[in-house]
């Protein structure tokens, strides 16, 4: 793939900033957070020290735990959004390409889910080993589910402008043969033509940032119209 033009420092800019206000906004955010679940665990307890019918303080306590279980649900999130805004480690030790999937998969969950793409992981329980850190492992893992999601999007909208039906669905597969392991996400075309790409792998930014980054570790990064192959080459 050909990783096009450099960043520019004007595109550097953007991204510290970007990582700041990121910052700025976990914060904010994790302190109404922390006051709904306060505020759920004393309704909790008032609901079982108060001589209620069964029905209201049942109804009391199922609507406190699923909201303190939306509450946690969103403060995991938040956590995994700023440990991954703090850069990347300083350890090379292998990690879990499977792991990883999961992790960023159920944060951009709810933009597959919004833009009705099924993602589907049959990754297995894993382990599978990558030799790179964390953080760049997740960077390329995003650019790629982000480049998936683009297209298939895209794909989608041509067949629903010719009211054709399309199935959005993007399913993820493992490559495990030995010295490269990685990630091949594959989707239908429909009755696109064969070989058009609605989105061109090498004007997606993202994508095109995450294969000179893979490139220069020693992996390689294989777009087509139907499909996206992240090698990471010395994989165990």
């Amino acid at each position: 793939m050909d990783n096009g033009s450099p960043l520019h420092r004007e595109d550097l800019l953007h991204l510290m900033s970007l990582k700041e206000v990121l910052d700025a906004f976990v914060h904010e955010i994790r302190q109404p957070l922390n006051v709904i679940m306060l505020a759920c665990q004393v309704i909790r307890l008032k609901a079982e020290q108060t001589p209620l019918a069964a029905d209201i303080a049942g109804f009391l306590l199922q609507r406190s735990d699923l909201i303190s279980s939306q509450v946690r649900r969103a403060t995991e999130t938040l956590q995994g959004v700023s440990d991954f805004s703090k850069g990347l480690d300083s350890e090379e030790a292998p990690v879990d390409l499977v792991a990883v999937f999961r992790e960023i998969s159920d944060m951009m969950g709810q933009q597959f889910n919004s833009r009705e793409i099924r993602l589907l992981s049959e990754l297995g329980d894993g382990p599978l080993p990558v030799p790179l850190p964390s953080r760049i492992t997740e960077g390329i893992v995003i650019q790629s589910l982000a480049f998936a999601r683009d297209t298939v999007q895209a794909i989608g909208a041509w067949h629903r402008d010719r009211d054709f039906s399309y199935t959005q669905m993007v399913t993820a597969t493992p490559m495990n043969k030995p010295g490269e392991g990685g990630l091949h996400l594959a989707w239908s075309t429909g009755s696109v033509p064969d070989g058009t790409f609605l989105i061109d792998p090498r004007k997606h930014s993202g994508l095109r940032i995450a294969a000179s980054v893979l490139s220069a570790r020693g992996g390689v990064l294989r777009a087509s119209h139907d499909s996206l192959r992240v090698v990471f080459l010395g994989s165990r």
